[in-house]
């Protein structure tokens, strides 16, 4: 009875092992998984963006918007350079770096925008996002923006990189005196990555509404 107690007690201990194995395992791929991004997914490039968890089309004009709605590009009458970085966990895998400014062209607040986007280490994983962008006011009411990217993707001690093109499309839409619409389309072309078998990267489709039923006051949806 003894030994077979012995052996009941031996036999839970290596379940309980096993399981506490499995639930720390579950544990580090659930953390990988939000820490990890596919090529070129979008990440914040806007301290504005970010505060507003993430909404790409209802910001307030800024250079950094070229990275997420190239419709939004510009607020001052002058050159503006905006800058962002964020860095998750310390680790310079995960890096995120951002530079970018816009310049008026005329009167009408038209502007060009020019913005670089680092993400990851040299010699590890490093996605670099060269951007060229412009803005148009149509009317008084309707403002376009068009982007075009060039992105490099290096793989490090893989010895592989490739590069890719991919533009995107983004609106604003004033309905009135308080509120507007937002919308972003981004790589329309449908770029792929990879030779052997290639694969879209990351498309994305968002449309916004925003109303300031009061001043300083601003209720958004995306």
């Amino acid at each position: 009875m003894l030994q077979q107690k012995i052996k009941n007690h031996v036999f839970w201990g290596e379940c309980c092992l096993d399981m506490k194995t499995i639930a720390l395992i579950l544990y580090f791929i659930i953390i990988a998984n939000s820490l990890c991004y596919g090529a070129f997914e979008y990440k914040t490039s806007s301290v504005q963006s970010a505060g507003l968890c993430g909404i790409k089309t209802l910001c307030k004009e800024e250079a950094n918007a070229i990275f997420y709605n190239p419709a939004l590009i510009g607020s001052t009458k002058n050159i503006e350079i905006d800058t962002f970085h964020t860095q998750i966990y310390d680790l310079n895998e995960f890096a995120n770096n951002v530079v970018s400014c816009s310049l008026p062209i005329n009167k009408n607040k038209n502007y060009i925008g020019f913005g670089y986007n680092g993400f990851g280490q040299n010699n590890f994983y490093k996605e670099d996002v060269l951007a060229l962008a412009c803005n148009i006011n149509l009317t008084n009411k309707f403002k376009i923006g068009l982007n075009y990217k060039n992105m490099f993707l290096d793989l490090g001690e893989m010895n592989t990189s490739t590069h890719i093109m991919g533009f995107d499309v983004g609106f604003k839409i004033t309905t009135s005196e308080k509120s507007f619409v937002g919308c972003m389309l981004s790589n329309i072309n449908r770029p792929k990555i990879g030779k052997t078998n290639p694969e879209e990267i990351y498309r994305d489709f968002n449309i916004g509404y925003s109303y300031t039923p009061i001043k300083n006051i601003r209720l958004m949806v995306e």
